[in-house]
């Protein structure tokens, strides 16, 4: 009689010690949630206790009001924003952008505008040909009549570009920014 063969290319089933860590890990990970969560419930008991205890207080008239300070810094923040967004808004930008537009030529392309509206500048980066172009554009900003002290603050010759174009940041002031700001009001006579 003839033997069967048995043929088995698998290797030998191992020990699943991966499968046993992460089961443990899985187990600490469950236990110290449970944890946060018996720890977190109680400070929030004692919280609600503490602020149910203060209410009462401040009810029943026996407790000074300590949240005027907090309520005067946040209105005092609330209205530094709010001037600030007043000051954005009070900038001219369609005279802007039609004067920074009309200065622009062939040479020079306007990559992006950023206003300071605190302290009245804007900021324009650019991309010109050539030196010549970039400060042929400056100073035909300088002519216009919305800005002044107009300044190139850098620059920088891309060599990466076959062109090497030069791209730049120039600084300036607004003219109109006196003339937009409303006047301090003044006391009756």
């Amino acid at each position: 009689m003839m033997r069967l063969l048995h043929f088995n290319f698998a290797p030998k089933p191992r020990q699943p010690y991966i499968a046993y860590a992460f089961l443990a890990a899985a187990l600490l990970l469950a236990s110290y949630t449970g944890w946060c969560y018996l720890t977190g419930a109680a400070a929030q008991t004692s919280a609600d206790a503490r602020l149910s205890r203060g209410v009462g207080a401040l009810s029943a008239g026996t407790v000074e009001s300590a949240a005027k300070p907090i309520a005067a810094q946040e209105s005092s923040d609330d209205l530094a924003y709010e001037r600030d967004v007043n000051d954005r808004l009070s900038v001219p930008w369609d005279a802007l952008f039609r004067e920074i537009e009309s200065s622009v030529d062939d040479e020079v392309v306007l990559l992006g505008v950023e206003s300071n509206s605190g302290r009245g500048t804007v900021s324009f980066i650019a991309e010109a040909r050539s030196l010549n172009a970039m400060i042929a554009y400056a100073r035909r900003l300088r002519t216009g009549n919305l800005l002044y002290e107009v300044e190139i603050m850098s620059h920088k010759i891309i060599v990466q570009d076959s062109l090497r174009p030069v791209r730049f940041v120039v600084n300036s002031r607004l003219r109109a920014r006196a003339q937009t700001r409303p006047a301090a009001p003044t006391a009756p006579d």
